[in-house]
């Protein structure tokens, strides 16, 4: 998958899965953790349920498929936070949170294997976007220039796809550019140590339907790979998403380009650990974007 090879992937998931299914029909079988919960059932003309049971950014990415379903009705079973934001995905019919009751004749399936289920490859990935809609959020804008949403750390589950405030200073120091920042948990802390100047909305933005308003209301994101790339790339919001060195599966290699977000590009660390080479380039080309987009 990292190849873009998915057609290769899901025969070797065929591998694995086909001879797990036929013991999913025994009455004694039970999924182990971290395993599979579709059992081959055809999708269409059925209840569909979409279990989202990884991360956030993983719901908002895999929430494109419910249109594709041709399902009799799509329900998605989502982390509470995203109940708002997933009721206004194309193609879902009804939002549960974990604990509420599902239809019993429901067929389970968890959102990432949705691309495995519909054969996807890199060629039919759907990329129609927005497929999440909010209204933009009321922004006073007290400079003329591009106005950037900024998020430097993606949270504990990969330290590695974080950087450090102090890392984007550059950018900061671009004249025609204003920051607005978005971070929220612990790294927000960074900010009143580092100073770099900003507009502090991130009091605004702890509701994800908040953070998508006010993204909506901007010019671009600059994020690491987070939950915030995935949310503006659905929105269909500018993003700028930057990438460790060994970066996730779903980014592939040697792009800077998404086939998941048409209004996203990608920034590569060269070095693994080496934030100030991707900071940097993004300094320069944001500069320039700057200047043209906005006549500067």
């Amino acid at each position: 998958m990292l190849d873009g090879d998915f057609d290769r992937a899901w025969q070797v998931v065929d591998e694995i899965e086909l001879p797990r299914r036929e013991r999913m029909r025994q009455a004694r079988f039970r999924r182990r953790p971290h395993e599979l919960i579709w059992d081959g059932t055809p999708l269409e003309d059925r209840i569909v349920l979409i279990r989202c049971e990884h991360g956030l950014g993983d719901t908002i990415q895999f929430l494109r498929y419910a249109p594709l379903l041709r399902a009799r009705s799509v329900l998605v079973n989502v982390q509470p936070e995203l109940r708002t934001l997933a009721a206004s995905a194309k193609g879902v019919c009804r939002v549960l949170c974990p604990g509420e009751p599902a239809p019993q004749d429901a067929v389970e399936i968890e959102c990432m294997e949705l691309p495995y289920a519909l054969r996807t490859n890199v060629e039919t990935i759907p990329r129609e976007v927005p497929y999440v809609e909010v209204r933009p959020a009321s922004l006073v804008r007290n400079r003329r220039g591009l106005h950037v949403g900024l998020v430097w750390s993606s949270g504990i589950y990969d330290p590695r796809r974080s950087a450090a405030l102090a890392d984007f200073r550059p950018i900061a120091d671009i004249p025609e550019v204003t920051l607005y920042c978005l971070q929220q948990g612990p790294a927000l802390s960074e900010a009143d140590a580092v100073r770099l100047p900003m507009v502090m909305v991130s009091c605004h933005t702890q509701k994800v339907e908040a953070a998508a308003a006010m993204m909506r209301a901007l010019d671009l994101i600059i994020t690491v790979d987070s939950m915030t790339a995935h949310l503006a790339g659905a929105l269909a919001v500018p993003v700028w998403t930057l990438l460790r060195n060994d970066a996730d599966w779903r980014w592939m290699r040697d792009r800077d380009d998404s086939p998941w977000y048409p209004t996203m590009r990608l920034f590569r660390q060269r070095r693994a650990g080496d934030w100030a080479q991707v900071v940097g380039q993004v300094a320069v080309e944001l500069g320039d974007y700057a200047r043209s987009v906005k006549g500067l």
